[in-house]
């Protein structure tokens, strides 16, 4: 297998070390993608504070513009995009074409955000005094992102960042770091400044002690575990670096006597089923009240029982494969 190379400053990095990426279907890896330590994620950071001066100097509309062409780059390839998705998350092809959809809705969404990073005119309480409220870049991000929606989470981050001013350095996670890097093609085709959008992958813990030791990284946004989540609130400590987290959750449906009974059985078994049941928002609890309760459970059963199991490339399926056999026993 080729080795897929990283994006650093502007161009493809061919790393320091390699992690093979497994399809989730069949368990056997099918591409391979470079690594980096902390010395090419310092790098990357200096990068980053290198692009940042002429970025944030930017007008709004400007960035907004290079985030409309970023996104019309990845919708220019949706359907490779989409499969090389399935391939390495192992989710149905259909939710896969969804999740790209979402991505490139973020990018747009934010491109028209980058224009109403309004301030305000504060009322003085002295005479002479005028107050104004002005929001500026935050400076370097570190986004670090989750395998199981690893297109559209990673859009989430990089869009909003940009929008505001602000270079990003994308680490994805080691089993989904392919859709991480056709996001990075996307910016590389689009033209986005060398520097501002960068993607490093490695020892999770090496990069990310880097970004948090780092002073030029002013704030790491995560999506992931709570445990992890704890950690960086303890090393974020140290520096005072701003987080933003979006940890692990544990939600539950209701379902009321008065619900329209098929649409509730439907959407329940959708917030179930997405992605195979591997996303922060998915039901892991039904309650049901009394009155509606057997025939909620009959009918739920019998709609679980169509739902068909198999291989995300597969037409009609439903519930793909777990990430890895990890995912499996837990």
């Amino acid at each position: 297998m080729e080795t897929n190379p990283l994006y650093i400053r502007g161009d493809w990095h061919s790393g320091t070390g390699t992690i093979d990426v497994a399809d989730p279907a069949t368990g056997e890896a099918f591409a391979r993608v470079a690594t980096v330590g902390e010395p090419e994620t310092r790098d990357a950071l200096e990068a980053a504070r290198e692009a940042l001066p002429a970025w944030r100097e930017t007008p709004a509309a400007e960035r907004g513009e290079r985030l409309r062409a970023v996104a019309e780059r990845l919708e220019a390839r949706a359907a490779e995009i989409a499969g090389t998705l399935t391939r390495e998350n192992g989710k149905p092809l259909a939710q896969s074409k969804g999740e790209l959809r979402m991505a490139v809705d973020h990018l747009r969404f934010f491109a028209e955000e980058a224009r109403r990073a309004y301030g305000r005119v504060v009322p003085p309480q002295a005479e002479g005094k005028r107050h104004l409220i002005r929001k500026q870049p935050v400076g370097v991000v570190g986004a670090i992102t989750p395998w199981n929606f690893p297109l559209m989470l990673a859009a989430r981050k990089v869009a909003p960042a940009l929008a505001a001013g602000c270079p990003v350095v994308l680490k994805p996670a080691e089993e989904t770091p392919l859709c991480a890097l056709e996001l990075a093609r996307a910016a590389h085709e689009a033209q986005l400044p060398a520097g501002l959008l960068q993607v490093v992958a490695g020892d999770p813990r090496a990069i990310g002690r880097r970004m948090l030791g780092s002073p030029v990284c002013r704030k790491i946004t995560f999506t992931g575990s709570t445990a992890v989540g704890k950690e960086l609130i303890a090393g974020a400590a140290q520096t005072v670096t701003k987080l933003s987290l979006e940890l692990g959750g544990h939600g539950p449906v209701l379902v009321f006597d008065d619900a329209d009974l098929e649409l509730a059985v439907e959407q329940t078994a959708m917030a179930k089923l997405r992605n195979t049941g591997q996303s922060c928002i998915a039901a892991n609890r039904i309650y049901v009240q009394r009155g509606i309760h057997d025939r909620f459970v009959e009918r739920f059963a019998e709609r679980m029982r169509r739902a068909k199991v198999g291989p995300g490339t597969e037409e009609g399926v439903e519930i793909g494969p777990l990430i890895d056999g990890e995912a499996v026993e837990r």
